[in-house]
């Protein structure tokens, strides 16, 4: 009778033994977990940028930072392309139909918005640098206030 007692005996601290070292584990990921989580560090969402509105054909440049977008209105009197080489903007645009080209301005300097078939040049948009993050309180690119776009009347070429 004594070895059947020492089996049993046995047996149940193993058990006991088995049923710590599972406890043991759960709370050591229990821990982990807790650790990461107050360890991830979430960067904030940037600030979304204004868009900058301006109708064209216009004789005063439209100014932008880089990585804004910018919505041209654009209105001719005759059928033409809009081109933006360095953007690879390439529009066609239907006489006497406002057509709205929306893209990002992804590099600064100056660049003429011209016109394919006529070779006129109806505008010009600037693009400066994006503002550093210590000027723009840690937020995204915040552009100088721009006076309101006024609609100058096209020429017929």
């Amino acid at each position: 009778m004594k070895p059947l007692r020492l089996l049993i005996v046995a047996t149940a601290m193993v058990a006991v033994l088995a049923l710590v070292a599972g406890f043991a584990a759960e709370n050591e990921q229990n821990r982990e977990d807790k650790r990461t989580a107050t360890e991830t560090v979430v960067a904030p969402a940037p600030a979304p940028t204004r868009v900058i509105n301006a109708d064209v054909p216009r004789a005063k440049p439209i100014v932008a930072r880089v990585g804004q977008s910018v919505q041209l209105t654009v209105k001719l009197a005759e059928d033409d392309t809009l081109i933006i080489d360095a953007f690879g903007l390439d529009e066609g645009i239907a006489a006497n139909i406002p057509t709205p080209i929306l893209f990002t301005a992804i590099s600064p300097g100056r660049y003429d918005l011209k016109l394919q078939n006529s070779g006129k040049v109806i505008g010009q948009l600037v693009v400066k640098p994006a503002r550093p993050v210590s000027e723009s309180g840690g937020t995204s690119p915040t552009p100088q206030p721009e006076s309101p776009s006024v609609a100058e009347p096209a020429s017929a070429a």
